[in-house]
């Protein structure tokens, strides 16, 4: 819960206004990923903000199957690491700013896996090179200002559009005075077109030090149409997402929508290759009050 509280103090954490009434999360919706020995554990940062993969060991070592410094060699990377046959979620792409490893590593990391220990990371046949992760303390003590992948989700092409129409757009949405004021934004937003079209599973690097920070948290997410500034829809990506496997051998995604008073709204979405299947309901993890 430190961790969370930490990310909601360095960025905006409100659920966007649109979003439905969430449900109470049951027993019986818990999510309960397949332990498969000797596999990776399911891919994501669960372990570095609100957890999605509830039931998941966190991991403590990282295999990872190429560094890279851009995206264009990021890109290449993962077309050559889907000849080694990995399990789906992987190759999961991260900064190293994102992960936290440990070892003065920085730059593009493209795992092929993440494991709850060293011995377990050292048996996975891929190739590669096995990092531990820095501590939670050593990560949260860090810099808020983290370089970030925006990864779009398979499947589909995202629209993207213009950063200052969407800017402008969001802040009448978020900064009403009438009700009429603000659905007419969020029906503006809607209707945007977009500046340019993402291919699906392409990589975008955001970096806080050269682009405008991430100031639309859980709502849009920092791109780029060729030269000019440009956002994508949230859930288009797979920010704080993770990739499950389940009993079924299918997979569902998994990824925080939204915050209110540090509890997190979570979707999911049965996930494949060919994209992201109808959504279930919303989910508040837990109810409080501020």
């Amino acid at each position: 819960m430190r961790s969370a509280i930490l990310l909601c103090l360095s960025l905006s954490c409100a659920a966007p206004t649109s979003a439905p009434a969430p449900a109470v999360r049951s027993p019986k919706q818990e999510i309960r990923p397949v332990s498969l020995a000797g596999a990776p554990l399911p891919a994501g940062l669960y372990f570095r903000g609100y957890n999605t993969c509830e039931g998941c060991a966190p991991p403590t070592h990282v295999v990872v199957w190429r560094m890279v410094k851009t995206v264009a060699e990021a890109t290449r990377a993962v077309d050559n690491a889907r000849e080694v046959g990995l399990p789906f979620g992987y190759p999961m792409v991260v900064h190293t700013d994102e992960i936290g490893v440990e070892g003065g590593l920085e730059g593009i990391a493209i795992i092929s896996g993440m494991f709850p220990s060293e011995a377990e990371a050292r048996g996975w046949q891929t190739g590669g090179r096995v990092v531990a992760l820095a501590s939670d303390d050593t990560y949260w003590s860090g810099s808020d200002e983290r370089r970030t992948i925006v990864r779009i989700v398979a499947g589909n092409p995202a629209p993207a559009f213009a950063a200052a129409e969407v800017e402008r757009l969001q802040e009448r949405a978020d900064n009403w005075s009438t009700e009429a004021d603000r659905d007419a934004a969020v029906a503006a937003l809607k209707r945007i077109r977009p500046l340019c079209t993402l291919a699906p599973d392409s990589i975008h690097l955001w970096d806080p030090h050269t682009n405008k920070a991430l100031a639309m948290y859980y709502r849009w997410a920092p791109v780029h149409c060729g030269k000019q500034r440009a956002y994508v829809r949230w859930t288009n990506t797979l920010l704080h997402a993770t990739v499950i496997p389940e009993p079924n051998g299918r997979h569902k995604l998994v990824q925080v929508v939204g915050a209110e008073c540090d509890r997190p709204f979570f979707e999911e979405w049965p996930y494949s290759d060919e994209g992201k299947g109808r959504s279930l309901e919303p989910v508040l993890v837990a109810r409080g009050g501020c």
